[in-house]
């Protein structure tokens, strides 16, 4: 997960996606600290295909946001169609104080 910001937008993305380019202002830092969040505690769906990899996220506002991240492969071997995606959850940041 990442995000920078400039003097007019703040970006927010995950791995090497490019990300969501928003506006500078308070719901932007809500959807900073939702997508932070989620990312904390694996609920980002991450979707693998040929070339393509796929984040979902989910905000508690009931959005659904996706980025692609188009490895060179996808770039150099385009498809007609959208490929197929395999889905899974990414891990959590932190899963909470050891038990031992």
């Amino acid at each position: 997960m990442w995000w920078m910001h400039s003097a007019e937008e703040i970006y927010v993305g995950i791995g090497d996606a490019p990300g969501w380019e928003v506006p500078r202002s308070a719901a932007s830092v809500d959807l900073l600290h939702a997508v932070i969040e989620e990312a904390v505690a694996g609920r980002v769906e991450v979707g693998k295909g040929r070339g393509t990899t796929t984040y979902r996220v989910r905000t508690p506002d009931g959005h659904v946001r996706e980025d692609t991240h188009e490895a060179l492969r996808g770039l150099l071997l385009p498809m007609p169609w959208k490929p197929r995606l395999r889905w899974e959850s990414s891990k959590p940041y932190f899963a909470g104080p050891s038990t031992q």
